[in-house]
């Protein structure tokens, strides 16, 4: 064991994946581009349904919401297939 944490197994052992570790705490989450995450989903609705999505999967910078997309594309597709008036 080195020490170190990760915020998500898909990080797991690669250098890119760390957050931090026991001899400096962490501090990666605050300073990377994905540190800034939660700005963006803490009014969003649908944040307790997605937790906030992967990071890991998401490129830095501004992008759209997928979980989000998602979510929205399911809904219409139920409710055109219940509801056919209301198309």
């Amino acid at each position: 064991p080195r020490g170190v944490f990760y915020k998500c197994l898909r990080g797991l052992n690669e250098e890119e994946g760390a957050i931090g570790d026991t001899e400096h705490g962490i501090t990666e989450v605050l300073d990377s581009p994905f540190g800034s995450w939660w700005q963006a989903c803490e009014s969003c609705p649908l944040l307790p349904f997605c937790g906030g999505g992967c990071t890991w999967r998401t490129p830095p910078g501004p992008s759209e919401c997928s979980s989000r997309l998602f979510l929205e594309q399911r809904l219409l597709f139920f409710l055109r297939n219940e509801h056919p008036i209301l198309e």
